[in-house]
Order: C-alpha cells, then structure tokens, then sequence
C-alpha cells in the first residue's frame, strides 16, 4: 500500500509553485474566463407560493406526562398521522404506537430526568424562534426551482435526545430543536461536542439546514464516478441549490462560516483549486481524502490549521456559480441531475 506524505499546507499556500500536471481538461478550465459572482436573483414564485407554518410537536409530545400512553397514541396519531409513526420507530426508537412495546418504552423516555432541563431550554428557543415566512419563502423558490420534485406538505420540530437533527420524509421534514440551542450551551459541553461543531448550533442555521437537507433528500448525488472531485461537485451542487432558495442569505450561514473563514476562503481560492491540482487530489479515490476534504472538520489539513473545515467545498460551489453563468438555459433542476462532472467544469470555464 502506497502512503502520501501530508504536507502543512498553510506554507504551501503561501509559496509554493503550481506546474499543473492534470490532462488538457484542467487546462483548458484554468486558462478560461471564470464568474465573477454568484448572480442569485429571486425566481419567479408565482403560482407556486406555499405557506408553511413549524407544528411544535416536541410539546405535544415531551409535555403528555406519563399518563395514558395508549390515549395519548391514539391523540398524536390523529393529529400528526405517519409523521408520529415514524418518529416513534425511527427517530426515538419506542417501537410501533398503541402496541405494548410503545406504552412501556415511550413512558421511560418520557421521563427520563435529564430530558428537564433540556425541554427548558428548548422552550426558550422555541418561545423566540421566527422561521415561518423565511421558510414559506425559501420552500416557494424550491417549488419554482424543483418543478418535478416534491416539496414538504409539514415541517415539525421534535425532541430526539440530542440523536439526530433532521429527519425527512416524501411529505414532511422535520427538526430537532435540542440540536440548536446556541454555540455556548452548557448541554454541548456535556456531551464534549468541539467548538467547530457548534457554530450552526443557532436557530439562524434552522432553515438553511431543513432546505439544504431537503434538497439532499430529492435529489441525490448521481455522479458518474466515486472520487474526491465528484464529492466536491455534489456538495457544491447541493451548496448552490440552498443559495438558489434562499437567494439573500449570507455566506457565513449557507456554509456555517465565521466572516473571517469566508474572506480566507475567498483569499485562497486559487491557490486551493491548484494544491489540489497539483497534488492530484481531485481524483483520488481514497475515502481519507474525500473525508478530509468534504466533512466536517476543525479545519481542513491539506491546506493548514488557519483554514476553516471543508474549505475545498467552496470550490466546488465556485466552479458550480461559473457553470450556471456561462451555461446558458440550464435550470437548478437540470445542474442536479447532471451526471457529468467534467463537462461541468469545462463548460464553467473557472477561472479562481
């Protein structure tokens, strides 16, 4: 097994010399005129306006006591139909409502004394919390963007026990409020989440993850390949729908960003573009790399400690607003469901 040295890259971006030795694909993509900006505009929402409100079923729920289990799943069941089902069986795991098996589980989760405090909290939040028009909003552009796609008929709020933060079905989506409690909750020290972790841990990050997550969700990665740069594409891909919903939103809250992260990324586009070049990264088909390059991460280790995690991704995002300026006609749906990466960035003619 080959093993590649990991080089400090923070010097490297500063320094180093980039002899690109990538194929005439590359080439031609770096001596080409790039975009200049993102160009969002707001689409055209006429006829597919929707009016979404967020149900707190967390409190129909976590303030039921411990009284009549089965009234209680006949009750919740009427109001919230599959989407209780599921959070029973998937999300907290206390089985099949109305059988035995829910009645002894659901009544332990229910009050278990940790769950208190936590609820406290979550009342807090859920008392200030604002999101609806932002998420009719964001949802409407969706629906204008995604003509074929499905959009969600009920966005709820649940309480899973800090398991999850999203979950998505056909029809509704759905968000744990425990999960955005504020980056200096005293919870999050409990469970030793690193600070880098907590910067979307804000309720300003709700609706960007609920779009995002349902973009994810509708329309999966179809990449021809499994290597690093198709990674890179799906996410940029995924980062630019979510811009393309929500089209004034800032960079610091589609990427979880301090101001500082985007300005260095910003700075360094170029020369991150060509370590991973020059280092022939975009190709790799190791998983390592794709983590390091695509997950989240204090920062990213190709290119140094002063870089923020997934740097590499808005790249990618980059290549992506260069390919939706300069190919013309083609729809946020159309970019994807394109399974050809390359032809997107020769046709973006990225130019960092």
């Amino acid at each position: 097994m080959s093993h590649r040295r990991e080089e400090n890259i923070g010097v490297g971006l500063r320094s180093a010399t980039y002899p690109f030795l990538l194929g005439c694909l590359f080439v031609l993509s770096i001596l080409m005129a790039g975009c200049t900006g993102t160009g969002f505009k707001h689409p055209d929402i006429a006829g597919c306006r929707q009016e979404l409100k967020v149900r707190p079923f967390y409190k129909d729920f976590m303030e039921s006591g411990e009284g009549d289990m089965t009234k209680l799943s006949a009750q919740l069941t009427e109001k919230y139909g599959e989407y209780f089902r599921d959070y029973c069986r998937y999300e907290i795991k206390v089985g099949e409502p109305g059988t035995p098996e829910f009645v002894a589980n659901a009544q332990r989760f229910l009050s278990y004394d940790e769950n208190g405090e936590v609820l406290a909290a979550c009342d807090s939040v859920w008392g200030k919390l604002d999101i609806d028009d932002e998420l009719s909003d964001a949802f409407s552009c969706f629906a204008s963007l995604f003509p074929s796609q499905p959009v969600p008929k009920e966005v709820n709020c649940h309480f899973s026990g800090f398991n999850s933060k999203m979950f998505v079905d056909s029809a509704y989506i759905s968000f744990s409020i425990e999960h955005f409690l504020g980056q200096d909750c005293r919870f999050y020290d409990w469970l030793e989440l690193p600070r880098y972790a907590r910067v979307t841990r804000t309720p300003e990050f709700i609706v960007p993850n609920l779009v995002e997550a349902w973009v994810v969700s509708t329309m999966p990665q179809v990449s021809e390949k499994d290597d690093v740069f198709s990674a890179l594409m799906y996410r940029g891909k995924v980062l630019y729908a979510t811009h393309a919903c929500l089209p004034d939103i800032e960079l610091t809250r589609l990427f979880g960003y301090s101001e500082a992260q985007v300005e260095w990324c910003e700075r360094n586009e170029g020369r991150m573009w060509a370590y991973m070049a020059e280092h022939k990264l975009l190709f790799s088909t190791n998983q390592m790399d794709k983590s390091k390059l695509v997950n989240e991460t204090p920062f990213t280790v190709f290119f140094g400690n002063e870089s923020p995690g997934r740097a590499a991704t808005y790249v990618a995002y980059r290549i992506v607003c260069s390919y939706m300026q300069n190919a013309e006609g083609v729809s946020v749906e159309e970019l994807m469901k394109e399974r050809d990466d390359q032809k997107i960035l020769r046709l973006a003619k990225y130019n960092p």
